[in-house]
C-alpha cells in the first residue's frame, strides 16, 4: 500500500477503486524424493537430465 501513494504531502487519501485481477491455476504436479546424500541426489538429478535430454532430441529428430 506504501507504493500506492505517491507525494509531497504525505500518505494521506482515500482509495476509491480497486481492481483485482484472478488467474486461474494451472494443473501441477509435484513430488518429494529422499536421498541419503549429496551424490546420490546430484547422481539422480544427472541421470534424469540426461533421460530427458535424449528423449527431447529423440521426438525433435536428427536437425542434421
Amino acid at each position: 500500500m506504501t507504493k500506492l501513494f505517491i507525494g509531497a504531502e504525505g500518505t494521506l487519501g482515500i482509495v476509491t477503486e480497486a481492481t483485482l485481477r484472478l488467474a486461474p491455476l494451472l494443473p501441477t504436479r509435484c513430488a518429494v524424493v529422499g536421498f541419503e546424500g549429496v551424490e546420490q541426489a546430484v547422481g539422480a538429478a544427472t541421470e534424469m537430465y540426461v533421460f530427458f535430454f535424449d528423449l527431447l532430441f529423440g521426438l525433435l529428430g536428427d536437425r542434421d
